[in-house]
């Protein structure tokens, strides 16, 4: 260990007496992969609860992230630092070099929590230099401590990174709006340490072009797809931002505007246009000793559709301009506790008229704007309040989180389970969890939540589904210790009871399962599960109930031995859906015939039948309704190729493509008839359905169909400093027609279909 005025250094001698052995693999930076390699933890602000994470393998590939509340990780985490690696004929060399002004610290401090691990990986091994027992709960809590740091006097820090990218767009069979388009943008991203705990960064106009696109899915259910993040602005720093109830979501900033609800005779005449951020700004750190903040700004573009309605062309409003603020403040206390306070808001400048100008036009998302204030777009608030609290050795702990909601403005939207959200609305939500979570054995705790009917949390943050109570409760037994032929083994035990806020079962549920890692280093997880007889609140859409009956279930996870150069994993299960079976299966193929070389192959599957879904609601004269339900078989099958080939570290291809292909078809159809009352919610039991005709509605039936690649060159051609080439394609099948029949797969479809290609060039320096 060395210091400067500018950096830490830190050098590792890993003898080996089997040189020959060492593993060694190259890739992108950033990608962790299965090699030998050595990681250093630097808990610069000594709050035994955070830490800096730096990853070199044998091969010279870095990679870091963060620690947080003391056990959790975030690769996401990007900073400016230096590692080479050499390797002998004693084994190989590592050499890390962390400039000061990369890690938070207080400028005061004169010690800092420090772990070094190597890992052999032809051996699973890891060599701790401050040793964490494998059944203990901490992690940065247990790190040692490097002392005799006087002294420290780090240049702040003062970075600019600005961009210019060019591109080309081609779209053809999508008339009118073939062609070919040419675009460019310029942008920078600043990063300022304001003291030496404390950053800002700020993004103008910035640009995405070579995150890989989200992966297609066929969601059968009510609830929205969670998305990962992968813009790398939104990625640093996200870790101090995350409460138990998620009340910031990052992808709602900047992303695609919705597509407009269009008339009969009318058309769009250019391309919807992509999410634009014009600016944002973060600001987090230290601003005293064990208090942390984080602010979040950032602005996004108005975007506007162009319609030719019969022959008048018009633009209409399809998002409006938008603010999203986020203040986070967070007090350490304790050996590994926290308390903190979350505040959000959502304001959207949506002139009156502007989505919806003429009387009976309807917002992009089919509604009719409220009267009052003729806006197609509401604004939302949140705040809340979560604390942790840890033992010294982490063995027990609890935590709680509380937040509030308030809409304002904007139209009432009904929500599936049948609520109505509109100005004035608000709600609660309570989560909360409390057990054991270390020692040898015996391990259990306790989770609740709920969530009031109009708790809205969806305009900066995501919630799955409000109106909502769960109780969960676990009971674990472990061994880290071998026990023949197994490693270590694990087996759950739980209970899930769910409750409507406003009083339907909605599940109950039970669980057992398993883990083992054995000696060959294969590794299996497998559960069965039970679900009783139970009520949909959100399957009709408005709230009328719907009774379902349970069943069995079984999920099985396997991975072979990861240090071969051929590796499996597959995931598959079997689930009991009313008068049929859901099925899934996953696959995961990974290549790795020389060190610079990986591909992943990932084809699944999935196949629900013989499970009724509603689809159409027409009214009945006496003013009640009747619900019409098909015998769903859907269909769903894709192939995915994740590919890397690593010139040098700096320098890398990267592949992704997916080919997507779903169907559904609705068989029998059944019906069911209720008289809904003013205050309570009609109830379609088992017995109640019966054989219908086909109602006179569009057919339910679907087909659908995409396939995206994108192929990455990225240069680092400076530490910090890349030149990057991007090919994108994206295309669909063309709309499914009744006149086809029964919705099945079919790739033939992909012909005529509208497509998309984007060339792109980006290239962006590094200022200080």
């Amino acid at each position: 260990m060395l210091y400067d005025d500018n950096a830490l250094y830190v050098g590792v001698r890993a003898f080996d007496d089997r040189p020959r052995e060492i593993v060694e693999r190259l890739t992108r930076r950033d990608r962790d992969t299965d090699a030998d390699k050595i990681t250093v933890d630097v808990s610069s602000k000594n709050d035994r609860f955070s830490a800096y994470h730096f990853d070199l393998n044998v091969a010279g590939v870095l990679v870091d992230g963060v620690r947080f509340n003391d056990t959790d990780y975030a690769p996401d985490w990007d900073g400016l630092w230096f590692g080479a690696t050499s390797r002998d004929e004693h084994g190989w060399t590592a050499e890390l070099a962390i400039p000061l002004r990369t890690l938070r610290y207080d400028g005061k401090s004169a010690e800092f929590g420090f772990q070094v691990r190597r890992y052999l990986q032809r051996r699973q091994e890891v060599d701790e230099w401050a040793y964490v027992p494998r059944t203990a709960r901490g992690e940065v809590s247990r790190y040692g401590t490097l002392t005799g740091l006087e002294g420290l006097h780090a240049r702040r820090l003062v970075q600019i990174a600005p961009y210019f990218a060019g591109k080309l767009i081609v779209r053809y069979d999508q008339p009118p709006l073939d062609g070919v388009q040419p675009a460019w943008s310029m942008g920078a991203d600043l990063k300022v340490g304001l003291t030496s705990a404390l950053t800002l960064d700020a993004t103008l106009n910035p640009d995405f072009g070579q995150v890989e696109a989200d992966q297609v899915v066929l969601n059968l259910t009510t609830f929205e797809v969670f998305y990962p993040e992968k813009r790398p602005f939104f990625l640093e720093g996200a870790e101090i931002f995350a409460t138990p109830l998620q009340q910031f979501y990052s992808r709602r900033i900047g992303r695609a505007p919705p597509p407009p609800t269009l008339g009969a005779a009318q058309q769009l005449t250019e391309a919807l246009p992509d999410g634009k951020i014009w600016i944002a700004a973060k600001l987090s750190g230290l601003v005293g000793k064990r208090l942390t903040v984080a602010l979040l700004d950032a602005v996004t573009a108005r975007a506007d559709a162009a319609i030719l309605d019969g022959a008048h062309p018009t633009r209409r409003l399809i998002e409006p301009l938008t603010n999203f603020a986020i203040a986070r403040l967070k007090r350490d206390f304790g050996a590994a506790s926290s308390i903190g306070v979350t505040g959000t808001a959502v304001t959207r400048f949506e002139p009156p008229n502007g989505a919806a100008p003429a009387a009976g036009d309807f917002c992009p998302d089919g509604n009719l704007p409220q009267p009052a204030d003729h806006r197609c777009t509401h604004d939302g608030y949140t705040g809340g309040v979560d604390v942790n609290l840890k033992t010294a050795d982490g063995a027990w702990g609890a935590f709680a989180h509380v937040v509030g909601s308030v809409v304002e403005n904007g139209p009432v939207r009904l929500i599936p389970d049948g609520t109505l959200i509109g100005p004035g609305s608000t709600g609660i939500g309570i989560s909360g969890e409390a057990g054991k979570y270390g020692g040898e054995h015996w391990l259990f705790h306790l989770e609740y939540y709920a969530a009031s009917a109009k708790l809205e949390l969806n305009d900066a943050g995501y919630l799955r589904q409000a109106n909502l109570q769960h109780i969960h409760p676990f009971l674990i037994w472990r061994t880290k210790k071998p026990l023949g032929p197994v490693l270590e083994l694990e087996a759950h035990t739980e209970i899930a009871y769910e409750r409507s806020w406003d009083g339907a079962d909605l599940r109950r549920h039970w669980e057992v399962n398993a883990f083992a890692r054995f000696k060959n280093f294969w590794q299996i997880y497998t559960e069965l599960d039970y679900d009783l007889s139970h009520v949909d609140n959100r399957e009709t859409r408005d709230g009328t109930w719907t009774e379902r009956t349970g069943g069995v279930g079984w999920f099985v996870w396997i991975k072979t031995d990861p240090r071969r150069r051929v590796n499996v994993q597959f995931q598959g299960g079997l689930w009991r859906r009313q008068r049929g079976w859901s099925t899934f299966g996953q696959a995961t193929l990974s290549l790795r015939p020389v060190p610079a070389f990986e591909l992943d192959v990932i084809p699944t599957g999935n196949w629900v039948f013989g499970d009724p879904r509603w689809f159409a609601t027409i009214a009945n004269a006496d003013g009640g309704n009747t619900y019409f339900f098909g015998e769903q078989d859907a269909r769903s099958f894709d192939v995915t190729l994740r590919g890397t080939y690593t010139f040098t570290p700096r320098l890398t291809l990267q592949l992704y493509t997916q080919v997507f292909l779903a169907a559904g078809h609705y068989g029998q159809i059944l019906a069911a008839s209720t008289t809904r009352a003013p205050t309570s919610h009609p109830l379609l039991t088992l017995d109640s359905f019966a054989g219908a005709p086909m109602p006179a509605v569009v057919s339910p039936d679907f087909r659908e169909g995409a396939i995206n690649v994108n192929l990455v060159l990225r240069w680092e051609y400076r530490p910090g400093a890349t030149l990057i080439g991007v090919y994108t394609h994206a295309s669909q099948q063309v709309p499914f027609d009744p006149v086809e029949g029964a919705g099945r797969l079919n790739l033939n479809k992909f012909k005529s279909g509208p497509a998309t290609d984007v060339f792109l060039i980006k290239i962006n320096a590094l200022w200080g």
